[in-house]
């Protein structure tokens, strides 16, 4: 389990948060204060409630802040877009892209939330592109002779005939035209049924 979050205590039910009595902070936050460390132990106290994501996004801090310590960055209030950016490459090397995805969005709601709590003055994480996912969707080749069965279908129900009961349509009839000299004109369209 991440050092940020402990494990529940054994007497709680499982979907209460256990009391935090020494946190093991990261030494860039920790470095930036009181108000940060204490605004950092909320982003995953209180803002996420969902367990999966509050491990993720603690384990994605916790690597990009050691990586930023070891990096020479100073403090949390020192990070620029260039040392996110550069640790999402390396990133992208090591794990999928999807993964590498999720890493730099749990990076850009940790600074929205020490932005909104006025720790840091601007979301170093905001402008980094992520890297390039494409999901390609292959369909089945069953779907393929249903399509082929019903176009069929289509062209051997012979021409379409739009008077009957279900026929919706409308004709338009006269011509487009725009009034001269106004900025927002309206194509004049008369409908009949």
């Amino acid at each position: 389990m991440s050092p940020l979050i402990p494990s529940p205590a054994p007497n709680l039910p499982t979907n209460q948060l256990a009391s935090i009595n020494s946190p093991i902070l990261p030494a860039l936050v920790a470095a930036a204060g009181e108000r940060a460390s204490m605004r950092f132990l909320e982003y995953f106290a209180a803002n996420i409630r969902n367990p999966h994501i509050r491990r993720i996004y603690a384990r994605a801090a916790e690597e990009f802040l050691a990586w930023c310590a070891a990096a020479g960055v100073p403090s949390i209030a020192a990070v620029q877009p260039v040392h996110v950016a550069t640790w999402i490459e390396a990133g992208a090397r090591e794990v999928a892209a999807p993964s590498v995805k999720q890493r730099l969005a749990a990076i850009r709601h940790l600074f929205d939330w020490l932005v909104t709590g006025q720790v840091v003055p601007v979301n170093s994480a905001v402008s980094v592109c992520g890297p390039r996912h494409v999901v390609t969707r292959v369909v089945p080749e069953r779907s393929i002779a249903t399509l082929k069965v019903s176009s069929w279908r289509l062209i051997a129900s012979g021409p379409f005939d739009l008077s009957g009961p279900r026929a919706t349509t409308r004709t338009v009839t006269g011509g487009i035209g725009f009034s001269p000299g106004t900025r927002n004109s309206v194509p004049a369209l008369s409908m009949s049924a």
